[in-house]
C-alpha cells in the first residue's frame, strides 16, 4: 500500500493523561510516520473518557479522512509498514476495527519473523492500537458510563458494541512493542482447600460494602480475582455491568482463561439473596 493512500485517507491520534511517553512516541512515530497526520491528546480523565474526546476530534479536526487510528502512548514501531500491512488487512477483510499483535518482550520485538503471523478474526481487541473505519462504525461512541475506576473496559465495550451492529472484527499479521504498565500481570489463582475459608470471608465482605446499583438487577454476581488472591474489583463490577448492557453476547465475547472466578449463582457458599 502506497504511503500516499494513507495520507490521504488516514488520521491517527494518542489518547493519555500524562505526558511522559510523548517524547519516545513522538521520536518513533517521526522516524517512521512523520508525514502522517498526528493527533496527540494530553488530558486529565479516564480512559473512556480521553478515546471518546479522540473520537470527536477525529470526527470534527479531520472529517476527509476515513481511517481512524486509536492507539496507546506506550506503543513502538519497529518499521514503517505497520499501519500499511493493517489498513490494508481491514480493507481485504471488510473489517470495520482492526488491531495487531503486541508483545512487552524486547528480545521477541527484535527477533520475530512477523511472516510467522497469521490473519484472524476476533471478538474484542485492546485498545493500544485500534483502527476503525469511521464510514462503518464512527459514529459509535466510547462508553461513558462504564463504572471502573479508571475507565478501563473501554475497548472491550467498543468492541460489543460493533458486533451488535453486525460489523467484523480482526488482527493483521504485524507486531507492535507494548510497555503496557497500566494492566497489571496477569497471574493464575487457584481456589483450594487451605485458601477457600479466607476466599469466602473476602467475598461476604466485598458483597456486604458494595452498592447494590453495582448489580444492575442482577442478583448473581461473577468474582474475579486477581493472582494475589484480592478481588479485582474493576473486572467484577465492569463485566457486571457489560452483562447488563449485553446480555446476549458477553460470555461469547469475552473469555477469561486466566482466572479464576466464582459465580454465586452455582456456587452455594456465594448466593446471595439481595
Amino acid at each position: 500500500m502506497e504511503r500516499d493512500y494513507l495520507i490521504n485517507n488516514l488520521v491517527a491520534g494518542v489518547y493519555t493523561n500524562t505526558d511522559k511517553n510523548m517524547k519516545q512516541f513522538t521520536e518513533n512515530w517521526q522516524e517512521n510516520y512523520g508525514n502522517l497526520p498526528l493527533i496527540f491528546n494530553v488530558h486529565q480523565g479516564k480512559i473512556n473518557e480521553n478515546m471518546e474526546r479522540l473520537r470527536i476530534d477525529f470526527r470534527e479536526k479531520h472529517p476527509d479522512k476515513r481511517y481512524w487510528l486509536f492507539m496507546d502512548d506506550d506503543i513502538v514501531f519497529n518499521n514503517n509498514n505497520v499501519i500499511e500491512i493493517a489498513l490494508k488487512t481491514m480493507i481485504e477483510n471488510d473489517l470495520a476495527l482492526c488491531s495487531i499483535y503486541q508483545t512487552s518482550d524486547k528480545k521477541v520485538f527484535k527477533k520475530l519473523d512477523v511472516s510467522a503471523l497469521k490473519y484472524t478474526n476476533c471478538t474484542w481487541v485492546a485498545g493500544y492500537f485500534m483502527l476503525i473505519d469511521s464510514y462503518k462504525i464512527g459514529l459509535l461512541p466510547f462508553d461513558l458510563d462504564l463504572p471502573t475506576s479508571h475507565g478501563s473496559l473501554s475497548d472491550i465495550e467498543y468492541c460489543m458494541n460493533v458486533i451488535i451492529h453486525n460489523e467484523l472484527i480482526g488482527i493483521a499479521p504485524v507486531m507492535v512493542f507494548h510497555g503496557g504498565d497500566y494492566s497489571p500481570k496477569v497471574e493464575i489463582f487457584k481456589i483450594t482447600k487451605e485458601n477457600e475459608h479466607q476466599i469466602n470471608l473476602s467475598v461476604k465482605k466485598f458483597i456486604k460494602n458494595l452498592d447494590k446499583k453495582y448489580l444492575y438487577g442482577n442478583p448473581s454476581i461473577e468474582i474475579v480475582f486477581l493472582g494475589s488472591g484480592k478481588i479485582d474489583v474493576n473486572e467484577t463490577i465492569g463485566h457486571q455491568y457489560l452483562k447488563w448492557k449485553y446480555p446476549d453476547i458477553h460470555n461469547e465475547v469475552v473469555s477469561r482463561p486466566h482466572y479464576n472466578t466464582l459465580t454465586n449463582r452455582n456456587q452455594k457458599q456465594f448466593n446471595y439473596s439481595v
